[in-house]
């Protein structure tokens, strides 16, 4: 049975289930809720994160209680189920999606904890007028939370209703349980439900405020505002990768949505004024782009999710001991605490980053941020450490495999230096860039940075890479973009030994038409490094390459196998799949 649909402008997300396991399946055909399907296809395991304190799509479809993902479907239709505008306001509303486009604060206009008790309360508004008790005024909610909560499987709605049950529970046996009674119950059954719904953001961040202000119990308006802004500050920075100030205009807009949200999406349900909820969403748009016109943005890295239990447990701490004392102290504990555990140096390291069937190489080296090609996943890596500005972008040649982030990098991050092939038509109009020829080589000398080539025009995209070595923490990298034989043989006769290195990206994802015996002979690396993708469809790394760096005993990491690479100091941690 369909239990739940996601739209999306590729298709539709369903999740399946057959009483006891849930599944997901991406497809292109339409179905309607609660549909009866067969379906044949092979199920899989959701992909392992790669990327270091990446997205997690393991554990996030475990909150979902989803372990397996369908894939090569085929769907036959048993029965109908119901049909559903999935675009009408009160579908998505149910369906836990934002109403408004707001960006970072979309999801205040949506069904959170304030639109629901707001909806709860016209619910008993209404029943009021009906004579009806408040015992059976809980059963309506209950039921109507049910309905709700079956076609939306919206977390908050399952919050409410648990919650709402217990309340229904305790007044018909007189149990008189207390407020920390009944959260805690609420926590319990909700982890008896899914154990893994402790991966969940919005599971932590409730109960985090529940029971901070529980213990802490703190009368002062202003204490308890920055408050909420410092549980909140881990969340923002795991959910947009910076700090912004709008994080202190977060309760403004809150009071926006209890209020005049509330009414505005009532009329348009009432009288199905779309217009009236466009006109709304238009004028909060200009107030944010005017807002935005004073905003400061820190980027800051993701913390760990130990660093974040730890900055939540030392905020707590901080919290209930200090309550009481004057202000410019808990400040300064705060303080102390953000720089501790947020703002922090990055070390001399390199990464090769999984990107799947492409490159992607992020160098850190005297404080100054090199990016060696883009193809997928590179920026999100960057904003994850908290990066925004590239020193040193380098895009060894013009292949989609290499380029494919591009554009996203020099919009979203500040791009001092571009780097490209002088022999090569990229389309990419930069200002400041840098375009690689015999003539126009150079060092980088306080990176230890040299560019070898291209040397000439060989006619081939792929032999007119950017070719360059650089040193970081006593290793010598030597980087080849999709470096081919013609162009290897060129490089051995220009530089003989001076290719020596001990790191070697080989060229072309492992393909025959590169990692010549001789071009190897004259680098002599100990490892050697191949960025490609888990049974792509050229088979790379090819056998006979593979057995060039054996025979060698050069060992051999492939980001398939091994995921992301991480060179810190003479360490080498891998992120495998």
């Amino acid at each position: 049975m369909i239990s739940h649909i996601e739209n999306s402008p590729y298709g539709y997300t369903y999740e399946l289930t057959n009483g006891y396991e849930t599944f997901l399946l991406y497809d292109d055909s339409s179905y309607e809720l609660f549909s009866l399907v067969k379906v044949k296809g092979t199920l899989k395991p959701f992909d392992e994160n790669t990327i270091p304190n990446g997205f997690n799509e393991i554990n996030y479809y475990l909150t979902k209680g989803i372990k397996y993902k369908i894939v090569n479907p085929n769907i036959e239709l048993k029965m109908h189920g119901l049909k559903l505008d999935l675009n009408h306001i009160l579908i998505r509303l149910i369906m836990d999606e934002p109403i408004l486009e707001l960006n970072e604060l979309s999801h205040l206009f949506g069904l959170n904890s304030i639109t629901l008790m707001l909806i709860i309360l016209l619910i008993k508004k209404i029943l009021y007028y009906f004579d009806i008790d408040e015992r059976k005024k809980l059963v309506w909610i209950i039921v109507i939370l049910t309905s709700f909560y079956s076609v939306g499987k919206s977390f908050i709605v399952l919050y409410v209703l648990i919650e709402n049950i217990i309340l229904y529970v305790d007044d018909k046996n007189h149990l008189k349980l207390s407020y920390l009674d009944k959260q805690s119950l609420i926590l319990i059954i909700l982890i008896l439900i899914n154990p893994y719904i402790i991966f969940k953001d919005h599971y932590n961040l409730i109960f985090l405020y529940t029971f901070l202000f529980y213990f802490v119990d703190i009368d002062n308006k202003i204490f308890s505002y920055i408050l909420s802004i410092l549980i909140f500050i881990p969340f923002q920075i795991k959910f947009s990768y910076e700090l912004n100030i709008f994080l202190l205009l977060m309760p403004l807009f809150k009071n926006i949505s209890k209020y005049s949200f509330i009414s505005i999406l009532l009329l348009t349900l009432l009288f199905g004024s779309i217009n009236l909820l466009t006109l709304y969403e238009n004028f909060l748009n200009k107030m944010i782009d005017y807002l935005m016109n004073y905003n400061f943005i820190l980027r800051v890295k993701r913390m760990s999710t130990e660093k974040m239990i730890l900055y939540e447990g030392l905020l707590f701490v901080g919290t209930y001991y200090l309550k009481d004392k004057k202000l410019y102290l808990i400040f300064s504990y705060f303080i102390l605490l953000f720089t501790f555990l947020i703002v922090r140096p990055i070390s001399n390291r390199v990464y090769f980053l999984d990107v799947k069937q492409g490159d992607g190489a992020v160098i850190f080296k005297n404080h100054e941020v090199i990016v060696v090609d883009a193809y997928n996943k590179v920026d999100e890596f960057l904003k994850l450490e908290g990066i925004k500005t590239i020193d040193h972008l380098i895009l060894t040649h013009n292949d989609l495999d290499h380029t494919g982030d591009y554009e996203t990098i020099l919009k979203d991050f500040k791009v001092k230096n571009l780097y490209l092939s002088g022999y090569l038509n990229y389309q990419i109009n930069f200002k400041n860039t840098h375009y690689l020829t015999h003539e126009t080589l150079f060092e980088i000398k306080n990176l230890e940075l040299t560019f070898l080539g291209p040397l000439r025009d060989l006619k081939d995209k792929n032999e007119n890479s950017i070719f360059f070595k650089i040193k970081v923490n006593d290793l010598t990298y030597l980087f080849t973009g999709d470096l081919g034989i013609d162009a290897e043989k060129l490089y051995v006769d220009t530089y003989q030994d001076l290719l020596k290195a001990d790191v070697l990206k080989v060229g072309h994802h492992g393909s025959i038409t590169s990692s010549s015996q001789i071009f190897l002979d004259k680098v002599k690396p100990s490892i050697a490094i191949i960025s490609v993708k888990l049974n792509n469809k050229f088979n790379f790394p090819l056998t006979e390459v593979l057995d060039r760096f054996n025979i060698r005993g050069i060992k051999v990491y492939q980001t398939s196998k091994d995921g992301t690479i991480l060179f810190k100091k003479k360490e080498i941690i891998n992120f495998p799949p």
